[in-house]
């Protein structure tokens, strides 16, 4: 029979929280043990480093006393290594009775740092053998301190890298074999860089290329020592092997990252500067392209080292345009090769398709550094008297960054290619034709080339600033005229140069909006500005030739006809626009300009009324008419949606009142205004107002626009204050009586009539119906 099974139910899981364990080790923590410390542990590294000092100055003291010859100190420095060494498998042998691994491992450093000593006596200081055989056995003991490292461990390398640094400083010598010196830093930190490489041990590597650097540093303090040439190349090669070369092997992680974009940024500061003390010399040079070379070739690897190499690309530049008086093909072969180097490395990761956003900007920048450096380093006189082959150099800069927009239309290559090929140009073209030329290339670039508003952008800001004295001379003119100054014809620009600058210009700006309505973007709005006004520049500066006002006699005869012909020609040209062609936003803002020039100088700055401007000698039929009925027109056309209603119907009623009082003004006086104001005059102006304060509340009533009937009454109540106030004081006898008897009636009769405005329907609503009354 099969035993019976009791229903599965959820036991209660009871956690319980880790405690401690016979079988689980306690959980380390930090603790402070005085005795740990200063008892077993520093006592150890302190002898070890305390020996390899005790046998530097033991050398050193045999050398000050002369109780010891040149071969016997070398010696006793090779026995006292080696006796170290043999210390040090002693106690690694030992190591079960010692039970204390940092023994062995500080008689191995001591033991390094001494024969590192002994090599670089013999072979820089006391010249006993050949510096091949120094080299030789230099580089046997960096090989020993390597595979001693394996055997003894980690502060063994440390205790090498500690020896073989200080060993040339405490050696003693005063005049160091740079040559020989370089090579011997350049094996130990090699040596203990590819160690810390090969153990893993990131931090080693970097530690000996800062030692590496801060030698490098030291290297470059006596500037006499580097006047031969051997001694520039050792330096220079040793600092690209710790610029470029061994930060390879510093590690990786972002440790390993920071500490090789440092180290070739120090390298790059110290070829710099081995340049400069060297006096600029060809192997100097060579150096220093050899660490950009060998940062381009690394950067495919660690992309973080692009940004080591811009920063030489950048150092590079101002070594350049700092040179003191550079030969010609010196700086062109050193530039070119510079060039290449440095803007070749981030092209080609253009095309590769693996570039960053660094390399577009070393790319777009670093050939502009170089032009700039050339325009810097060569006047003017010797840069025109080789423009030929000064040009086509700016030309093969440009094609650097005008291949690298042409893969991928980076803007930055673009806008740095169009300025070098603008440039180049100025070099073979006069400047009055460089407008013409850049904004007709402008406009062909927009035309045949696509994606292409970076280039085409720059071509026409260029062609802007090539054409800034004419549009100076327009500016000055502008301001000169908001000043109430009269603008002459020797205040604008000669028109041989606005026709050959500006109107180009202007044209260009124009075609490429049309041609690429997408092209400036967001800035479209801004570009079609540019565009207008330069071509109402061209325009007015053409048109000022007309009346030809070249002294303030002619301003005053005939100033108001051109500001008159001028405000009905952009009238005439906006409404045009606007009726008979798509342009809509361009025929009102010609509108728009015409009224805030009639609003700017005739109105407010030279108006006849206070200035003296001639308006023509027939009543009525002058210059005054035509002026104020254009901008009455446009004022009432225009209706900007934005303002209320009444806004431009108040501003119809005040030109209309002006023009009024100033053609009435004319009957009496003239061409000029400014005669003396007669009694009937000033009457006939009260009479006036109230006239048109009739004529306007007939158009309100007509027309059933109440903004018309309330400037009525406004224009009405100003004349009755007058004449009351000011005309009535003046008259006596019969006229007083007459003049208030007609103002009565017309009082009378406007009281009469706006009543009865009031009381009827206005046009376009429907009369008001009693309400019937309910039946019973």
């Amino acid at each position: 029979m099969a035993q019976q099974q009791r229903p599965a139910t959820a036991d209660p899981v009871i956690v319980r929280a880790p405690g401690p364990s016979a079988s689980s080790p306690a959980r380390w923590r930090p603790s402070f043990d005085f005795e740990e410390l200063f008892g077993r542990l520093l006592p150890i590294w302190g002898g070890g480093i305390a020996l390899a000092v005790a046998g530097f100055f033991l050398v050193r003291w045999s050398i000050e006393n002369g109780m010891l010859g040149p071969w016997t100190r070398v010696a006793l420095s090779f026995g006292a290594g080696a006796t170290l060494l043999a210390a040090a498998e002693l106690a690694h042998r030992l190591s079960a009775r010692l039970d204390d691994d940092r023994v062995r491992q500080a008689f191995a450093g001591a033991g390094l740092a001494t024969l590192y000593a002994g090599f670089y006596l013999g072979g820089t200081l006391y010249q006993l053998f050949s510096p091949v055989l120094a080299f030789a056995g230099l580089a046997g003991v960096t090989a020993l301190a390597i595979g001693l490292s394996w055997r003894f461990g980690l502060p063994t390398a440390v205790m090498g890298l500690v020896g073989g640094f200080a060993a040339p400083a405490l050696a003693g010598a005063t005049e160091p074999n740079l040559p020989l010196l370089a090579t011997y830093l350049a094996l130990v930190t090699g040596g203990l860089v590819m160690t810390g490489d090969r153990q893993q041990r990131s931090s080693l590597g970097l530690a000996a290329l800062a030692g590496g650097l801060l030698w490098g540093a030291a290297l470059l303090v006596d500037g006499s020592a580097l006047a031969r040439g051997d001694a520039v190349l050792s330096v220079g090669l040793y600092l690209v092997l710790m610029g470029a070369v061994l930060p390879h092997f510093a590690g990786n992680g972002r440790f390993g990252q920071v500490g090789r974009i440092a180290a070739g940024a120090l390298a790059t500061v110290q070829i710099a500067l081995l340049v400069d003390r060297s006096g600029y010399g060809v192997l100097a040079w060579g150096c220093y392209l050899l660490l950009g070379a060998a940062l381009a070739v690394l950067g495919w690897r660690h992309q973080r080292l692009r940004e080591a190499g811009a920063m030489a690309a950048g150092v590079s530049a101002c070594l350049l345009a700092i040179w003191p008086q550079p030969g010609g093909w010196s700086f062109t072969w050193i530039a070119a090769a510079a060039a290449v180097i440095f803007a070749g490395g981030p092209l080609a990761h253009l095309w590769r398709g693996t570039a960053t956003r660094t390399d577009r900007w070393q790319l777009a920048l670093y050939p502009l550094a170089i032009a700039a450096a050339t325009l810097v380093q060569f006047d003017v006189s010797l840069l025109e008297a080789r423009s030929a082959s000064v040009a086509l150099a700016f030309a093969l800069l440009a094609a650097l960054p005008l291949a690298g927009w042409w893969r991928d239309r980076s803007a930055a290559c673009g806008v740095a290619a169009a300025l070098l090929l603008q440039a180049a140009l100025a070099l073979l073209v006069q400047d009055a034709w460089m407008p013409l030329i850049l904004a007709a290339s402008a406009v062909l670039v927009v035309w045949r080339v696509t994606r292409a508003e970076p280039i085409a952008i720059s071509l026409l800001l260029l062609a802007t600033l090539w054409a800034a004295e004419p549009l100076v001379y327009l500016a000055g003119a502008g301001l000169a005229a908001l000043h109430a100054e009269p603008v002459l014809l020797s205040d604008l620009p000669d028109m041989r140069l606005t026709w050959q600058q500006l109107a180009p210009l202007a044209a260009g700006w124009s075609a490429a909006l049309l041609l690429q309505p997408a092209l400036f973007g967001r800035a479209r709005r801004a570009s079609w500005v540019i565009a207008g006004t330069l071509l109402l520049a061209v325009a007015h500066a053409t048109f000022k030739q007309l009346f030809a006002l070249d002294d303030p006699f002619r301003f005053v005869t005939l100033g108001m006809a051109e500001r008159t012909l001028w405000q009905a020609v952009l009238a005439g040209i906006g409404v045009v626009l606007v009726l008979r062609t798509p342009l809509v936003t361009a025929g009102r803002v010609l509108a728009w300009l015409a009224l805030a020039h009639f609003a700017t100088f005739t109105l407010l700055l030279h108006n006849p009324l206070w200035s003296e401007q001639a308006v023509g000698g027939l009543p009525v039929l002058n210059l005054l008419l035509p002026a104020y009925a254009v901008a009455t027109a446009l004022v009432l056309w225009l209706r900007p949606a934005a303002l209320p209603r009444w806004v431009p119907d108040a501003a119809a009623m005040l030109l209309l009142t002006i023009g009024a009082l100033s053609l009435l003004r004319q009957t009496f006086s003239g061409t000029l205004l400014l005669q003396p104001l007669g009694a009937g005059e000033d009457l006939l102006r009260s009479l006036l107002a109230i006239a048109l304060a009739l004529a306007y509340l007939a158009w309100g009533a007509r027309t059933g626009q109440r903004s018309w009937r309330v400037g009525s009454l406004v224009l009405m109540l100003g004349a009755v204050l007058k004449v009351f106030m000011l005309d009535a004081a003046a008259l006596d006898g019969l006229a007083r009586i007459g003049s208030f008897f007609a103002l009565g009636v017309c009082l009378i009769g406007i009281g009469w009539f706006y009543s009865r405005q009031l009381r009827s329907p206005q046009p376009g609503t429907a009369p008001k119906v009693a309400p019937a009354t309910p039946s019973r």
